[in-house]
């Protein structure tokens, strides 16, 4: 008889096992559970305030409101140049002696806007 455990120790020992991992299974959930509340009471303090550079805190949260105060504060565009020689679509009389085209009438199709030609 001693060397088969009763079924009523059998029984006893599995309650205690049972028992014993349901204790461990309420501490593991303890530590996850108070770091949240942990995170929670620091987030609603304002807390984080304090880790945060103090250049940064000032900044709107906004990606649209970072864009247009960026779009505000962006430089003025260089103004146009004044364009050079006639507009497109004007007729013209070709003056130079050299061109196939000396002596005659033409309609501008393109005028190079560049300096350095």
């Amino acid at each position: 008889s001693s060397c088969c455990p009763s079924p009523r120790a059998a029984t006893e020992s599995r309650e205690q096992r049972a028992s014993e991992l349901a204790a461990m299974a309420s501490r593991s959930a303890l530590l996850p559970l108070s770091l949240l509340c942990l995170a929670a009471f620091v987030w609603a303090a304002g807390l984080g305030q304090g880790f945060v550079a103090p250049g940064l805190a000032s900044r709107p949260a906004s990606r649209t409101l970072r864009q247009a105060e960026a779009e505000a504060a962006a430089p003025a565009k260089k103004a146009k140049k004044a364009w050079v020689g006639p507009k497109k679509g004007s007729t013209v009389k070709i003056l130079r002696p050299e061109s196939y085209w000396f002596q005659m009438k033409g309609t501008v199709v393109n005028v190079n806007q560049k300096p350095e030609v």
